[in-house]
């Protein structure tokens, strides 16, 4: 897959997409973190797939995520939408809606091609390859932190940003050439969270888990904790306040 080296900035998301301004408060800040090349955050699950798709339109992929059969954003029932000066931005609801989560099978909500060219949030197991620097999982070339043993050379986390967000490529990358995979903002990734099974009888997909409460997000973000490559954790697919989420987009290669 192609991945972008950077979290989605600031710039990036706002060609597209509006904050959903559920509380006035939560919008990117001085305070936070605001400008260009900060990354973007105060983003929900859906912000994050609407996102993906309008941008994939814009450049000419077709986009990974479709609701009801259509894959404009702009289109899907429940979008929001502000037109400043003539032009419209976007954003998905602040309210959890049965009718965008997809639970498996035919059922209704935003559904993933896999094999689409557009741009898409990786899976939980592409995010973990990624942060570990495309490791198969040799001992001696495993780092607890993506590209470094030593969090404060790659994040920013508690320990050190100052208790805001910083701009994307300031720290060192991993492996990859890939920045920010731990700390700065959270990043959203497809799955369901869930529990990941791998037996005889049963393996969880490749896509990950198809319902569940939470969407996985991972990598943690500025006001919190250091976390290692393998550190799990989710959200509600509405959540935007005080956790820092944004996203890092991929596509399949050619």
């Amino acid at each position: 897959m192609y991945v972008c080296i950077h979290e989605v900035t600031q710039k990036e998301y706002e060609t597209f997409c509006r904050y959903g301004k559920s509380m006035e408060s939560n919008v990117p800040n001085a305070k936070e973190g605001i400008g260009e090349n900060y990354p973007a955050y105060y983003l929900n699950w859906y912000d994050a797939i609407v996102y993906c798709n309008l941008r994939s339109l814009a450049e000419g992929f077709a986009p990974a995520y479709s609701l009801n059969g259509e894959t404009n954003p702009a289109k899907w029932d429940g979008i929001l939408s502000e037109t400043v000066e003539g032009v419209t931005k976007y954003c998905g609801p602040n309210s959890k809606t049965d009718d965008w989560d997809y639970k498996g099978g035919d059922d209704v909500g935003i559904k993933f091609n896999p094999s689409a060219s557009g741009y898409r949030l990786p899976t939980e197991a592409e995010w973990e390859y990624i942060a570990r620097g495309g490791n198969k999982g040799i001992p001696a070339e495993q780092t607890k932190y993506s590209g470094s043993d030593d969090n404060k050379e790659v994040s920013w986390d508690l320990s050190n940003s100052e208790n805001t967000s910083h701009p994307v490529m300031t720290k060192k990358h991993n492996s990859l050439g890939i920045y920010d995979m731990t700390g700065n903002v959270w990043e959203w990734c497809w799955d369901w969270s869930g529990k990941i099974i791998a037996t005889e009888e049963e393996v969880t997909p490749g896509t990950g888990c198809e319902s569940g409460t939470w969407h996985i997000s991972r990598g943690g973000n500025w006001c919190s904790s250091p976390m290692s490559v393998s550190s799990r954790s989710g959200s509600w697919p509405t959540t935007i306040y005080g956790n820092g989420l944004g996203l890092r987009v991929v596509r399949n290669a050619e």
